[in-house]
């Protein structure tokens, strides 16, 4: 498949089939003018210096580009011979150094054309370094708009793991999945709970006990494919997380988008042990088809914690901020948060370091009405104590 305008132009020209998202009218109009102008100059130039055209998996040229942008890493700016000059479509080439390994991305304008480099294999091999190293292994795809087109690019998955208390043993998770593996075969599992008891936390915990990369593919991104045709597993392909988490499922707009990535993905589990999870917040607005075993083999539910765990979790969070509380003042903050989440837990640990106790109080009865919590532990008003899955 052809992968700049210029190798679009020629293939238009010889009449050969060419899959792209834009009408064909359009595609001539543009590409003749690029072509016409400064293509075929900035290609001679870019290939003097042993450039060539980088043909990368799935179209994920702007996914590189916005990734690496995210990234903030310093670029210089060429302006090759016979590249046009000023106005609106100037013709610019931006040259990121990822390693050792250089990209160059060509703009018509605004608009991303190419990405020239003399190792297609090594730029994605620096470009997974590259990441891991400015990001972390805890990462998340997000959306950027350029004129009427969504791109998906890379960001941290910023997550307070400092104090973190696991609402379930990811120990013996791993041992489980690793016996699995051993024969060959995958796991993957729903984690359903309420907002805020740390699903979320829970698998970049799983992520840093093994020393993979976590990838979070939130509703949003996958709503927005669903928009305007974004391909998720082309990233996930390149990023080749060890574990890849699908958020809130049951607020994707559109499911045959997420049956799609889903069924792609499996294709690369079955050659790589990649560990797939979903998270969850009502198990009736998922379809079936998500629950069955073979998409996802087994439910693990995560519940707010009880008076016990939240005090764990208060004093856990309060020593990784170093902040020192008297012994009635913390089981004064166990006792008012009879119901609320491992989030908000945290939260209460964050007030502690600029207010008394005696303020953050009221601000616990504001949390509880917002969230609509009542009763006794681990039961919302209306609802019944859940029942916990075996793992």
């Amino acid at each position: 498949m052809a992968r700049t305008l210029m190798d679009l132009y020629i293939g238009i020209k010889k009449r050969e089939p060419v899959y792209i998202g834009l009408g064909i009218a359009s595609l001539v109009e543009t590409a003749d003018s690029w072509f016409a102008s400064a293509g075929p100059n900035i290609d001679k130039e870019l290939r003097k210096m042993g450039l060539r055209p980088v043909l990368v998996p799935l179209r994920i040229e702007r996914f590189v580009y916005y990734t690496v942008k995210t990234m903030d890493i310093p670029y210089t700016v060429l302006s090759p011979k016979g590249a046009r000059k000023g106005g609106p479509n100037e013709t610019i080439v931006k040259v990121y150094k990822l390693g050792s390994v250089d990209v160059f991305f060509v703009f018509d304008g605004s608009m991303l054309d190419a990405v020239y480099a003399k190792d297609e294999d090594a730029l994605l091999i620096e470009f997974s370094k590259a990441v891991r190293e400015h990001m972390g292994q805890l990462l998340t795809l997000t959306v950027s708009m350029e004129s009427w087109n969504a791109y998906l690019h890379l960001a941290k998955l910023n997550i307070p793991m400092d104090g973190f208390v696991s609402p379930g043993d990811t120990d013996d998770y791993l041992e489980t999945v690793k016996k699995f593996q051993d024969r060959g075969m995958n796991r993957s599992s729903l984690l359903l709970g309420p907002p805020g008891v740390g699903k979320t936390s829970w698998a970049a915990d799983l992520a840093l006990k093994t020393d993979s990369v976590l990838l979070c593919i939130e509703a949003a991104a996958m709503n927005k494919a669903t928009d305007h045709g974004i391909q998720l597993e082309g990233p996930m392909q390149v990023i080749d997380p060890g574990i890849t988490l699908f958020d809130d499922l049951d607020r994707v707009e559109n499911r045959d988008v997420l049956l799609g990535a889903l069924s792609r993905l499996n294709q690369v589990e079955h050659r790589r042990k990649i560990l797939i999870l979903g998270a969850v917040n009502d198990l009736s607005k998922l379809p079936l088809a998500l629950r069955r075993p073979g998409r996802f083999d087994q439910i693990k539910e995560f519940n707010k914690p009880d008076s016990v765990i939240r005090d764990t979790i208060l004093r856990s969070h309060l020593k990784a901020l170093d902040q020192h509380l008297a012994e009635m003042h913390i089981q004064t903050l166990v006792e008012k948060t009879d119901g609320m989440s491992h989030a908000d837990m945290h939260e209460v640990a964050l007030q502690c370091t600029v207010r008394d106790v005696s303020e953050i109080l009221p601000l616990i009865e504001i949390m509880r009405r917002m969230a609509d919590v009542e009763g006794p532990d681990n039961v919302k008003s209306g609802q019944n104590p859940p029942q916990t899955t075996p793992s």
